[in-house]
């Protein structure tokens, strides 16, 4: 590959690569602060940054620190190709070894590398914490034209591509709420939805695909699935894979299905739930356990699966589902309840943890929807109760969830996280 190191290690010039000599140096002396570092700068839209300022370096220490900062080959070479795509660097096989790729940055690719001369003269072992924000200010904005530039490349081949029979393609909406973060586009996303055989699921399925995005649908039981997958046509962008959720395998294997199909994750809708009705009083530990694995548990491991493919495109939309009976209990529902309390204190401290990379966590609250499966648990006087005590006095229905997910799923919704939209027909007003 062609850059910034010789034979040495030592850099040629500043404009050959500061940036990858100093995250080396700092790699050599301790991994620890270069993986700091890279934190710091955040890694997307900055991972093709990064990998434009690694390309020529040792092939075994690039692959360690690359791995230690949580980048795998596969995530490196769709990367390098979007930016092959996007005009930044050209790929040819090596002069010396055929099987190898040699990289070599266009003007176009140079031109923005450029900027990063003077944060090398600021980065040493010593001084990772006290990276000046002009230095990073310097690093996001680089960073952001690459990411631009790619997502020029991808409009305008989708513009290219003509666009299902009665469907138009939307536009790609930036929004400048954010510096060093590009919004993906309102179509075209890859949505992962549990629980989708459901009557909430369903409903949300065929909004999202009306939309033109591909969905991923999961449900505990393969036979369901299956008969319920034949409600679309077998083109439709429409993947089912069964999974129980509540099993830490199944969710890594449903993600380990989503990224090699589809190389990604843009949208995770938590959807799954279950919700019998038991006195306290007769609660056996087995009851209680079951639904805090499948309504709070399940949603932490299908999170906890699928977070690293957000992470590595910097952005994605998390939407949970919790229960309007977390305002005011719901008699022998305790477990339940709970769980569902649970599902709102993960998703704020999950909402801290990964706003940086461009991921909104949020939840909704729906109040008792009636469904197929909440008819077959519910008395009628219930559901009577419910709909007088509501201000719009009818019954809710799953259509009623489609707009505030699909929402929340958007990139309207790029500045709010953490938060919980109740919707109950204004039964709870706080």
């Amino acid at each position: 590959m062609t850059g910034a190191g010789g034979p040495s290690g030592q850099p040629r010039t500043a404009r050959g690569g500061p940036l990858s000599y100093a995250i080396f140096s700092l790699a050599r002396a301790h991994r620890g602060y270069a993986a700091q570092l890279l934190r710091r700068l955040g890694l997307h839209p900055g991972q093709e940054l990064l990998l434009m300022q690694l390309l020529d370096r040792d092939g075994q220490l690039q692959s360690e620190l690359l791995s230690s900062v949580g980048l795998d080959q596969s995530t490196v070479s769709k990367s390098l190709r979007r930016m092959q795509e996007a005009g930044l660097l050209v790929r040819e096989p090596a002069p010396h070894d055929g099987r190898a790729l040699s990289v070599t940055l266009t003007d176009r690719g140079r031109a923005l590398e450029g900027p990063l001369a003077e944060l090398w003269s600021e980065l040493d072992a010593a001084a990772v914490a006290d990276l000046s924000s002009e230095a990073v200010t310097t690093f996001i904005r680089t960073a952001g034209a690459i990411q631009q530039a790619i997502t020029e490349s991808s409009t305008a081949e989708r513009r290219r591509s003509p666009a299902p029979q009665g469907q138009a393609l939307s536009p790609v909406r930036d929004h400048p709420a954010s510096t060093h973060q590009k919004d993906t586009p309102w179509t075209d996303r890859v949505v992962l939805i549990t629980g989708a055989a459901g009557g909430i699921g369903t409903v949300l399925v065929e909004r999202f695909l009306a939309n033109g995005d591909t969905v991923v649908a999961t449900d505990s039981r393969s036979d369901v699935l299956q008969s319920w997958r034949g409600r679309w046509p077998d083109e439709a962008k429409l993947h089912t894979f069964p999974a129980d959720i509540s099993k830490a395998g199944d969710c890594q294997s449903l993600a380990s299905f989503t990224q090699e199909e589809l190389g990604r994750v843009d949208v995770l809708i938590n959807c799954a739930g279950y919700f019998p009705i038991v006195p306290f009083e007769k609660l056996t530990t087995q009851d209680w356990q079951r639904v805090i694995d499948i309504n709070l548990t399940g949603t932490f491991l299908m999170t906890q699966a699928v977070l690293p493919l957000m992470k590595d495109r910097g952005w994605g939309r998390i939407v949970n589902f919790g229960s309007g009976s977390v305002f005011d209990g719901t008699p022998g529902q305790a477990h339940y309840v709970a769980a569902k309390a649970g599902v709102v204190g993960f998703s704020r401290s999950l909402a801290r943890e990964v706003g940086g990379y461009g991921i909104t966590v949020n939840v909704v609250t729906p109040g008792l929807t009636v469904t197929k499966a909440v008819r077959d648990s519910f008395p009628p006087a219930l559901l009577e109760a419910q709909r007088s005590r509501r201000a719009i006095q009818r019954d809710e229905v799953p259509e009623d969830l489609v707009g505030p997910v699909f929402f929340l799923a958007s990139s309207d919704s790029a500045f709010i996280s953490g938060q919980t939209l109740n919707i109950d027909g204004g039964m709870f007003m706080p």
